[in-house]
């Protein structure tokens, strides 16, 4: 795992600062809460099922990871699940950055509907 990995893990029920896509506008500001911190191990048997085809919340992040390289780390010691009322109506689920920070997986209609 890289170097960054296991400092600054969000605390369950802390609220944090989110910008949807990123872009740090006020109008893309929300004030999501830590629901749940999950190890990898444990994000291998949370499944959605996506139009009839299941997987798992770490494959998603797996496959987001690969495409994304830029953007997320290659190994992650956590997932992070938020509640964002005012973002959207279900949790969402958030991995680690490759500079060490958290970010919510580019496909939030994957990852925000837990249906399973």
């Amino acid at each position: 795992m890289e170097q960054k990995q296991n400092k600054n893990i969000p605390e369950i029920g802390k609220e944090y600062h989110f910008f949807d896509d990123g872009k740090t506008s006020i109008s893309r500001h929300y004030i999501c809460k830590c629901e749940k911190v999950i190890t990898p191990e444990e994000a291998k048997g949370i499944v959605f099922d996506l139009d009839d085809i299941k997987t798992t919340l770490y494959d998603i992040w797996k496959d987001e990871s690969l495409n994304c390289d830029f953007l997320f780390a290659k190994d992650t010691d956590y997932f992070v699940e938020v509640s964002c009322p005012n973002y959207d109506e279900n949790n969402l689920w958030a991995v680690r950055t490759k500079d060490g920070g958290v970010v919510h997986s580019g496909r939030a209609d994957w990852l925000a509907r837990r249906e399973g």
